[in-house]
Parts: structure tokens; C-alpha cells; sequence
């Protein structure tokens, strides 16, 4: 009887002391206008609904919150069907942005997710005739001590 009791107490404390996987570590971030550098990573661009995600690291891969203003170009390009080598087809841009130029309204949403993941949505799309070739979408996330390279997704 003794060995049970010994047997059951052992296995008790042994399901008792079991880690916890429920508790995620809390992800600190640094404010943007605080970060010295800032890279956009995990970038995608929905086309059809116009709506971006993506997530803000400096270069020591620390996550960068509380970003606020921004610049988004949108360069689309269409199908000519008889296209030749001189053919330029039809394009249309349309820029996005808030906080950047001065004096101009701020046009679409930049949410924060989670702590240096964001979700971009276009208020202002280019409109299209005729058949879309693709969408490229320039970002540019501005701070006050640095801002995102330029670059074309």
C-alpha cells in the first residue's frame, strides 16, 4: 500500500510541475520615431482587394511599433494583345499616403495587427480599362529619425 501511495504522490508531482504553452511571450516593440533604421519584411499585396500586410524590424531585428505615416505608390500596367518590343501599354499610378506631404489628406488605412505587423488598405486604386498586366506597389514607412528604403514589390 505504502509503494502505491509513494507510486501515485511521485506522478502527481510530476503532471503538476508540466510547462504551461498557453502563456506566449509578450512581444516588445520600439517606437518608430525612435528607431534608427527601418526595414519592411513578410511584405504581400492582395490585388484584387488592395490591401497589403507586412511587418516593421530595425536592423537589429527588434519589432518597430506605432507607425503612422506613410507613402504607397500603386503602378499598374495592362495587356495590349498584339504587343510589339515599341508597344508601351497603358499604366495608371496612384499614391497613397499620410504624414508625408505636407498639406495633403491622408488616403488609405495603416493598421497595427500586433506589435510591429501592420495591414495597409488602399482608399484611392487606380482605375483600370481593359485587362491588368500587374500591380507593383512602392512603401515607404517614415519615422522621425529614419525611413524604409525604396523599394518595388
Amino acid at each position: 500500500m505504502r509503494k502505491q501511495l509513494v507510486t501515485c504522490a511521485i506522478c502527481l508531482s510530476l503532471f503538476a510541475c508540466s510547462s504551461d504553452d498557453d502563456n506566449e511571450e509578450i512581444v516588445k516593440g520600439i517606437d518608430i520615431d525612435q528607431a534608427t533604421s527601418i526595414n519592411v519584411t513578410n511584405f504581400k499585396f492582395d490585388t484584387e482587394n488592395f490591401v497589403g500586410t507586412f511587418a516593421l524590424e530595425n536592423d537589429q531585428g527588434e519589432r518597430i511599433s506605432d507607425a503612422s505615416n506613410y507613402k504607397v505608390m500603386m503602378l499598374a500596367d495592362g495587356i495590349k494583345p498584339s504587343a510589339t518590343a515599341f508597344d508601351i501599354p497603358w499604366h495608371h499610378s496612384v499614391l497613397n499616403q499620410c504624414g508625408v506631404i505636407e498639406g495633403h489628406e491622408c488616403l488609405g488605412e495603416l493598421t497595427e495587427v500586433a506589435t510591429g505587423e501592420y495591414r495597409f488598405t488602399a482608399e484611392s486604386i487606380p482605375q483600370y480599362q481593359g485587362n491588368i498586366g500587374r500591380i507593383r506597389v512602392s512603401m515607404s514607412i517614415v519615422g522621425q529619425l529614419a525611413e524604409t528604403a525604396p523599394k518595388l514589390y
